[in-house]
C-alpha cells in the first residue's frame, strides 16, 4: 500500500492526463494581458514624468509589489536618476502610477533587452 502510494507521487503522468493546449494557451494569454495593461501604466507614467536625458539611459525592467525596476547604463546616469528622485520624480511617480507604488530599485547594467 505504501509503495503504491509512493508511486502515485513519483509516477511521470499518462501521455493523456495533461491540460489541453488551447486550455494552457488561454491561461498564458490571460497573464500576459494582466502584465501588458501593469506594465503599460508604469511605463506610460515613466514616459510622462521622467527627464528625457534619463529616458534614453533608463530601460524598465520590471514591476512587482510595487517596486518599479530599472536597468542604467553608467554610475553617472545613475547619480542623475537619484537627484531627479530626491527632486520630485518620486512624488510625480507616485502621483502617476498611482499608490501602490513604493520605491524605485536601480541596477547598473546593459540597457539591452532580455
Amino acid at each position: 500500500m505504501q509503495l503504491e502510494r509512493l508511486r502515485g507521487w513519483r509516477a511521470r503522468p499518462e501521455f493523456g492526463s495533461a491540460k489541453p493546449l488551447s486550455q494552457e494557451l488561454g491561461l498564458i494569454g490571460k497573464t500576459l494581458a494582466r502584465d501588458g495593461k501593469r506594465m503599460g501604466g508604469v511605463v506610460d507614467g515613466w514616459e510622462a514624468c521622467a527627464p528625457k536625458a534619463l529616458q534614453e539611459c533608463v530601460r524598465i525592467s520590471g514591476y512587482a509589489r510595487g517596486v518599479l525596476s530599472v536597468v542604467i547604463d553608467s554610475a553617472p546616469a545613475r547619480f542623475e536618476l537619484d537627484r531627479a528622485m530626491r527632486g520630485g520624480l518620486e512624488t510625480q511617480l507616485r502621483t502617476v502610477i498611482g499608490p501602490g507604488f513604493v520605491r524605485l530599485r536601480a541596477t547598473i547594467g546593459s540597457m539591452q533587452a532580455g
